[in-house]
């Protein structure tokens, strides 16, 4: 056997137990609602996270990747310099 609780429709009391059961289902509904969209959400963080991460890691990659073109090319055209320097001299030298 049930009673409604005093001042409180959403939960009645259990005459044989003593327990206080709550009978909102709508509020039981909207709690599963927002608990759900909560998990969405935290989850969708988590994703873009692990997205900006991968992004960040790629980022890295190619700095490091282009400083190593750039370093290559600098050496490069400094050895052609230096050639250049070499054939001038030697050119200067002849005359």
């Amino acid at each position: 056997m049930y009673k409604k609780v005093e001042n409180n429709p959403s939960f009645l009391r259990d005459m044989h137990t003593n327990a206080i059961i709550n009978v909102d289902n709508s509020g039981l509904e909207a709690y599963k609602r927002q608990r759900d969209y909560a998990l969405s959400q935290n989850n969708n963080i988590n994703e873009m996270s692990k997205r900006i991460n991968n992004m960040n890691f790629e980022v890295q990659n190619i700095k490091h990747n282009s400083t190593s073109i750039i370093s290559e090319d600098i050496n490069s055209i400094r050895q052609e310099m230096q050639e250049i320097r070499d054939m001038l001299a030697e050119i200067l030298t002849k005359k």
